[in-house]
This record gives C-alpha cells, structure tokens and sequence, in this order.
C-alpha cells in the first residue's frame, strides 16, 4: 500500500511506530490549543469583553472581514445557548472516543487520521478551556467578567451584503477542519470500495 492511499485515511503500512504517530499527534494538538488560546488571550485583552470594548470592531477588510469579541454559552457557532455544562460534559466523551479510536481502533496507523483527530482534539480541548471557566480578562475588563465565565471566546467575524456569520475562534476553524478531513476519508473509502481501518490488517 503506497503513501497517496493513506493520504485519503486508510491504514498505512509505513514504518512510522506507534510512538511516533503519537508525538506526531501531541504536536499538532498542543500547537493547535496554544495557538487558540494565544488568539484568544490577545484579541480579548486587545478588544475587551462585549459591552466593554475600547474598540467595538477591528476591520481587516471593510464590512467582510475583522476582529470583534463575543462570549459563546452554546455550542459551535452559538448553537445551543446557555448548555456549557453540558457542551462541557460532551467534551470529555468526544476526547475519551477520539483517544479509544486512535489507540484501540488503529487510528494511529493513518497518518490522514492522525492530523484529523490532532486537529480535532485541539479544537475540543481550546473551547473545553473556555467552558471550564479557566480564562480571565485583563483587569481592565475584570468587573465584567463573571456575565461571561464558563463561555467560549469568540473573536473572528464575517459579514457579507450586512449578513453577519456567528463569531467563531481558532478552536472552531480546527474543529471544523478536522470534520472536514474525517469526511473526506470517509468518503473516499466508500468510494474506492475499501475496508474502514479498523477492519484492515495493518502489514
């Protein structure tokens, strides 16, 4: 089995050990998560908290594209309001079959796999943060914070034509991202007719 089939997810036959898909995967993960919460931490000490920003928006790009907080109790994209506890819980069981999949179920054997799941976990552990209560504002802004605790920080905006996209963070462009290569692999298993990787016999 060559390198292109497991560039779409299935397993790969390289020589590549177990422990060294695993730090492959440790350092997607930790660069992903301190990556987000860099983002976070300097565009909310920067902006401040909603309702108390020196700046209400910061444009990179005229009415398309900028930088503007929001504090999210639900889900990706604001779905879901006011459910952190339970976005919080749900968390820790994605982490928990996310690890079982890559450990137990082969998924270490895919390096497509390993980035996805990477990718994934730093997005899940980047808002988990956030839900946990764990980030504080500067103490310009700390009078204000206890409307916002246990929700995630929000600060990339979109608008198009006065259509505003739901605030989202670097947590949930990896979310996103990783969603999007499982799919792929998904999809091209199905396509070329192979078996799901755990299914398969590694060489």
């Amino acid at each position: 089995m060559n390198s292109n089939e497991d560039a779409i997810g299935k397993t790969d036959d390289s020589s590549l050990s177990f422990g060294r898909r695993c730090g492959l995967f440790a350092s997607i993960a930790i660069v992903g998560l301190a990556f987000d919460l860099w983002s976070k931490s300097y565009m909310f000490s920067k902006l401040g908290l909603p309702g108390k920003r020196p700046f209400e928006l910061w444009w990179i790009i005229e009415d398309f594209f900028g930088f503007q907080t929001a504090v999210n109790q639900g889900a990706l994209f604001g779905i879901g309001q006011g459910g952190s506890s339970f976005f919080a819980i749900f968390s820790g069981v994605a982490l928990l079959a996310i690890a079982f999949w890559f450990i137990k179920s082969d998924g270490w054997r895919s390096r497509w796999l390993t980035v996805c799941l990477a990718a994934v976990t730093a997005g899940i552990l980047g808002n988990l943060y956030d839900r946990l209560g764990l980030w504080h504002p500067t103490d310009t802004f700390a009078d204000n914070y206890s409307n916002f605790a246990y929700g995630v920080r929000d600060f990339i905006l979109f608008t198009y034509q006065g259509h505003v996209w739901p605030n989202f963070n670097i947590a949930d462009c990896l979310l996103v991202c990783g969603a999007i290569m499982l799919g792929i692999s998904s999809f091209r298993r199905e396509a070329t007719g192979k078996q799901p990787m755990n299914e398969a016999k590694a060489t």
